[in-house]
C-alpha cells in the first residue's frame, strides 16, 4: 500500500526470515561465525539463544548460504513438540530417499547411520536446525538427540545439530550435562544497540530499494528505546510508522510520527 509513496520496491519491514534482509551487527557476525564454524568443522552441537524476535530464526536462514550446497545437506525441523523418536523418525524421512521407514526407534537409527555414512563416503555433511528448541518438552527427546551425536565415522560426527531458542533453551540445556558437553558452541544474542538500531533500519530500506533516509535521528532514538533493540519489535515499529506516514502524507517519519504509532500499538 505504501510502497510507492516512500519509493520503495517491496515492504522492507516485514516479519519474514528473508535472508536479504539480515542485518550483520557485531552480534550477529559472532553468532554466524560460531555456527559455521561447528558445521564446518564437524563439532557435533551448537546452540544460539537470544530473546523473541531477536534476529535467531532469519540467522537459520543464512547459514546454508555461506557453505557449499554440494557439500552440506541442511534439515530444518520447525516442530519442537515432536517426541524423541518422532524427531528421529523425520530427520531420516528428510535424508533417506525410501518408500517406507520402519518403525522402531532402532531401526530408524541404523537406517540414519547406513545413510550417514554414505553420504560421509562421498563428503557430504547433514546439519540439521531445530528452532524454537525451547518449546522440546521432555527431556526424553533431548537424550534422543543426544544420541545422534553418537553417530560417528572415523572419528568424525556423522551429523551436526544446530539448537536455535529463546533464553530458557540454556537452562534446558544445563540440566542435561551430558547435552550440555556436546555443545561444542554456545552464544546468546544480545538487543541492538540505539546506532545498530539506526543501521538495520537503514539496511532494510536500502535492500526494499530506498538509499536516502526515511526517519529522523530522534525518531530512531524513540524507537531504539521503545523496542529495546529487538529486531521485531523494530520492524512492527517501522511498518506502522510507514502507514501512517502515507496516511498522513508526510515526507520524513520523525519522533511525534513515532511516539503516536508506538501509543497506537500499545492501545490496540
Amino acid at each position: 500500500m505504501y510502497t510507492t509513496y516512500w519509493g520503495l520496491q517491496e515492504k522492507p519491514f516485514e516479519n519474514t526470515p528473508d535472508p536479504r534482509m539480515f542485518y550483520n551487527s557485531s552480534k550477529h557476525e559472532e553468532a554466524l561465525t560460531r555456527m559455521l564454524y561447528v558445521a564446518a568443522e564437524h563439532q557435533g552441537g551448537g546452540m544460539l539463544t537470544g530473546d523473541y524476535g531477536s534476529g535467531k530464526t532469519i540467522l537459520s536462514r543464512v547459514i546454508p548460504s555461506q557453505l557449499d550446497p554440494n557439500k552440506y545437506r541442511f534439515l530444518y525441523l520447525s516442530n519442537p513438540q515432536l517426541t524423541g523418536t518422532e524427531f528421529i523418525r523425520e530427520i531420516t524421512r528428510q535424508v533417506a530417499v525410501i518408500d517406507r521407514l520402519p518403525d522402531s526407534k532402532s531401526d530408524l537409527l541404523n537406517l540414519l547411520t547406513e545413510v550417514l555414512k554414505r553420504n560421509a563416503e562421498i563428503n557430504r555433511d547433514t546439519v540439521v536446525i531445530v528452532d524454537d528448541a525451547q518449546l522440546i518438552r521432555e527431556n526424553e527427546t533431548l537424550e534422543d538427540l543426544r544420541l545422534l551425536l553418537n553417530l560417528q565415522h572415523r572419528d568424525k560426527f556423522l551429523i551436526t545439530l544446530l539448537f536455535f531458542g529463546q533464553t530458557e533453551l540454556r537452562e534446558k540445556i544445563n540440566r542435561l550435562p551430558q547435552l550440555k558437553q556436546r555443545m561444542t558452541m554456545r552464544y546468546h544474542l544480545d538487543p541492538l544497540t540505539e546506532q545498530e538500531t539506526a543501521e538495520y533500519v537503514l539496511h532494510r530500506l536500502k535492500v526494499a530499494g530506498r538509499e536516502a533516509p526515511l526517519f529522523t535521528d530522534m525518531a530512531i532514538r524513540e524507537m531504539a528505546e521503545h523496542s529495546r533493540g529487538v529486531p521485531r519489535e523494530i520492524n512492527n515499529i517501522c511498518n506502522w510508522a510507514l502507514l501512517a506516514g502515507f496516511s498522513n502524507q508526510v515526507d520524513t517519519i520523525n519522533r511525534e510520527l513515532i511516539e503516536a504509532v508506538i501509543k497506537d500499538m500499545e492501545q490496540a
